[in-house]
């Protein structure tokens, strides 16, 4: 009898297709707008792509910086996508030879993963069910993916999702030993992260004190940029969005926090 015969079956900490029925994964498929390409076909314009990198700085940062300790530690070939929120690649880390080969492909930082652009893979599968889940081979809608396999992750920030990360390598190579290390690595990446934001603006706990108000990820970013007495076209620039958004987030903020004007929001929160 051989010393590593299971006694008791693994827990599959992940999710899948598997878990969901046939007309919901059909449904998902057909969102995908370009059913014939070989390669993901759309891609951020420079400004865009310029802003939404200037938004994810600190991510991008932290993210970066502990995936690239991982990466030299994998011994198969494998790459990892960062993405915002919405799914738009914002970080690729792998060997150069591997991001040359995708970026043949369109996939660079730009590039979207959703539903839409991407069809069935990783980001998007983690988009929908926000859990980590695992897309393997040819339950990929993209020809481009179809020997892959992709575990991918929300990254979490005071319960609210600031983007995902994707470990992809070969369809053939086992999940079971790459899911825990992924996970252990996002939560690092969440605990740097979270200690950043509590101490932004030089010990300030700016992000901990809007935390009883449910206020969004965008809101917190308007209400801090407010503190810090930026005005609303200020913050529309670093933020890529106009102006008039900004005011109707600010609105959005008295409403939560329960104040009328800046006065009142400043005596709050600047104690």
């Amino acid at each position: 009898m051989s010393v590593f015969e299971a006694t008791e079956q693994i827990h599959r900490n992940w999710s899948g297709l598997s878990n969901l029925d046939r007309y919901t994964v059909e449904a998902w498929e057909k969102r995908f707008k370009y059913p014939s390409a070989d390669h993901i076909p759309t891609r951020l314009s420079a400004p865009a792509l310029e802003s939404l990198l200037y938004r994810n700085r600190e991510f991008i940062e932290i993210a970066g910086h502990d995936l690239a300790l991982v990466d030299t530690e994998i011994g198969i070939p494998h790459f990892f996508l960062v993405t915002d929120p919405n799914g738009i690649l914002i970080q690729l880390i792998g060997q150069a030879e591997m991001i040359e080969k995708l970026r043949g492909y369109n996939v660079d930082v730009g590039t979207p993963f959703a539903f839409e652009q991407a069809g069935i893979n990783g980001v998007s599968l983690a988009m929908r069910l926000q859990s980590t889940v695992v897309v393997q081979g040819e339950q990929h809608t993209m020809q481009l993916c179809k020997d892959w396999t992709c575990i991918c992750s929300p990254v979490r920030i005071f319960d609210e999702v600031c983007g995902y990360i994707d470990l992809s390598f070969g369809s053939d190579v086992d999940v079971t030993f790459a899911v825990p290390l992924l996970k252990k690595t996002i939560e690092e990446i969440e605990r740097k992260l979270k200690k950043t934001r509590q101490s932004i603006g030089g010990g300030a706990t700016a992000y901990l004190l809007f935390e009883p108000y449910n206020l969004s990820n965008r809101e917190k970013e308007v209400a801090y940029g407010w503190l810090q007495n930026k005005s609303a076209l200020q913050m529309a620039h670093t933020m890529g969005i106009t102006e008039g958004t900004v005011r109707n987030v600010l609105k959005k903020v008295y409403a939560k926090t329960g104040v009328s004007d800046k006065g009142q929001f400043f005596r709050k929160f600047l104690v």
